[in-house]
This record gives structure tokens, sequence and C-alpha cells, in this order.
């Protein structure tokens, strides 16, 4: 309903954590979205997506959207989800019908100006407004639009994190019936950029570092209290130096320090008043990157 849906808006506002604006890369596979699909009756279920792997359609590649199987614990391709980046940070969604074959179509434009009207999905839009946000040092470009045949129907759009609803949903639906997909938790690079619902999102981090193709961290004690030690990756002693992060589950760098790596091992103090889940990261000047998960009570 729509009041379903505007209570599930307003909090977003306030809850709204820091991302980048990236130009062309909402098909990056350092991007990866929780998402919770809802229904009639207020029934839904919760599930991850990234992108992963490249497919040639009539002359253009696509990125291919897959999703996390928690029985195999294997990201799975969804047929007939293939999207690409544009050349004025806009997003192309192509989708199949048996009639007309391969229609690509518009899914978010962020190089828009307020009053600015836009085919979407077939559904003709006008945009309201757009924000600005900073927070740290991180930029958010949201922009908010409406639907001109019925303007009580709106929709948000964030560079970076997507669209807070109906992020990948097949066709663009401004909610004339209640189904749709809630974002619920963005990450980048395997750190949480966005989140409405904070403690989904942490236990989010634990899949995607297990999976990730950076290297992982190990950590003692874990569960730790005032101090971690960090076990240096195989081949690590080949670099002289690197930055080492103490990340919250909502992104914040909360204890940040350039390193020597001249040990095997590195012991690090854990700052007082802080808890839960949180990660570990180590950065080589080089560009390699480590990361470990780490429960602090």
């Amino acid at each position: 309903t729509d009041n379903h849906i505007m209570n599930k808006l307003y909090p977003l506002f306030f809850l709204l954590l820091p991302t980048w604006i990236f130009a062309q890369d909402f098909t990056s596979s350092l991007n990866q979205w929780k998402l919770e699909s809802f229904g009639d009756f207020g029934s839904g279920s919760t599930y991850q997506v990234r992108f992963d792997g490249d497919t040639m359609i009539n002359g253009t590649k696509y990125r291919i959207l897959n999703r996390w199987n928690t029985q195999s614990n294997t990201w799975i391709p969804i047929e007939g989800r293939y999207w690409r980046d544009g050349s004025d940070s806009e997003v192309y969604f192509l989708s199949y019908n048996p009639f007309n074959g391969y229609e690509e179509k518009l899914r978010y434009a962020f190089n828009v100006s307020k009053g600015d009207t836009l085919i979407v999905s077939d559904q003709e839009v006008v945009v309201d407004w757009i924000s600005i946000v900073k927070q740290y040092e991180d930029t958010v470009r949201v922009v908010y639009i409406h639907n001109l045949i019925d303007s009580t129907q709106t929709n948000i759009w964030m560079q970076g994190g997507g669209a807070v609803f109906s992020p990948f949903t097949d066709e663009f639906d401004f909610y004339n019936n209640s189904f749709g997909e809630n974002l619920e938790c963005y990450w980048r690079n395997d750190t949480l950029r966005m989140s409405y619902s904070n403690d989904d999102c942490e236990e989010g981090l634990v899949s995607i570092l297990s999976n990730t193709t950076s290297l992982s961290l190990d950590l003692w004690p874990n569960p730790a209290t005032t101090f971690v030690t960090v076990t240096l990756p195989e081949n690590w002693n080949q670099f002289k130096q690197a930055r080492y992060q103490l990340i919250q589950s909502d992104g914040r760098i909360i204890d940040e320090q350039k390193v020597q790596l001249t040990e095997d091992k590195l012991t690090f103090y854990i700052p007082s008043g802080i808890s839960g889940v949180h990660i570990v990261r180590l950065l080589s000047d080089e560009g390699h990157m480590a990361n470990g998960i780490i429960l602090i009570n």
C-alpha cells in the first residue's frame, strides 16, 4: 500500500549512510546488494545479488546479474537479467519479449536536472529534485522522481547504491500494486555504504567477505576485547608497508594507521567503547587488500 511504502521511505532520509558517486560503475562486480521482496500481505524474503560475468547480445556487451544461493553457497546467474552502464551516468536494462525479442530500456539516469521528463521502462517520469549529500569523505547524488500518470507514486535513485525501491525488478514498478523490492543493504568493495537495517547488513558482511576475491586475514583472538593480532597473508612479506583499518558495519573507519610490514604478525589495540561485527582490513601501497571479520565484545 502507499502508506506502507511511504513509511519505508521516510526512515531512509535519516539512515542514508555514506557512499560514493561513480559515473559508470553500477554494474561493477565490486557492488553487491541485499534486497527484501514483499507482497500483498506483507510476506517477504531477502536475498543478495551482484554482477558477475559478461555476455554479448546484438553486438552490445551486457553484465549478468547473479543471485546468491544459500543452499549451494554459490552465485547463480539470473536468466534474462542483463544490464549495462551508459556513457552519461545512466543505466540500461535488457529484457526479452517473445513477441518483440530483446528490448533495452532506461532504468536510471543521474545526469539530470530538476523538471526533466524521462521515459523509464515505458513510464513517463519527472525529476522532482536532486540532493547532494556529503558525509565523512563520501558523496551521494540522490534523485527524486514521480510518475506523471499517478503523481502519488514516487521513487528514489541513489548513484552508487542504485534505486532505493525496485532496483532489480523486471518491470519499472511505481507501486500501482503492492509488490516490489526494497533495498536493505548496499556494499561496495566489501564495505557497507548504505543501510536500511543494520542488523541484516552486519550479517550480510560475513557472507560477502567469505566469498570475496580479496585475501582473508587470520585474526586472534576472535572475539576480541582490547587487542587483535593480525597474521599477514602469504607473500605479503614482499611489501614494505600497508594501511590498517578497523571498519564498522556502517562503513565508518574508526581506526586507521600506517604500518611497517617487518614482521609476520601485527598487533593493534581496539578503541574503547565499541562492540559488534567489524572488518579488519590491510591495504598495501601496491593496491593489494586483505580482510577479516572480527567480533568485538
